[in-house]
């Protein structure tokens, strides 16, 4: 398992994984069944994903703040955090 800053580091691939399985979850079983923590680790990602594009926006309009740069950090920590849980979740259930 990594650690915490390795999922933060790479948080921009981890996004587009689970936007990326959403997706193909969504095309294949229209039946409703959602693995467990998957829908809240999408919500997640698409929180992360969003503030990183309100950050890239206002650093294109000259009007970044630091603000900006503290909600993007916080929500890319959040979903790092997320996503290592759900990782470590997984792993444990399939040793098991």
């Amino acid at each position: 398992m990594h650690p915490l800053e390795w999922y933060v580091d790479h948080a921009d691939q981890l996004a587009q994984e689970v936007v990326d399985r959403w997706t193909a979850k969504e095309q294949s079983d229209r039946t409703g069944t959602v693995p467990n923590g998957l829908q809240s680790l999408f919500e997640m990602a698409t929180q992360y994903r969003i503030a990183k594009a309100t950050t890239e926006d206002a650093l294109q309009d000259a009007d970044l703040t630091k603000t900006h740069k503290l909600e993007e950090n916080a929500a890319r920590v959040a979903f790092a955090e997320s996503y290592k849980a759900y990782s470590e979740r997984i792993e444990r259930g399939a040793s098991a």
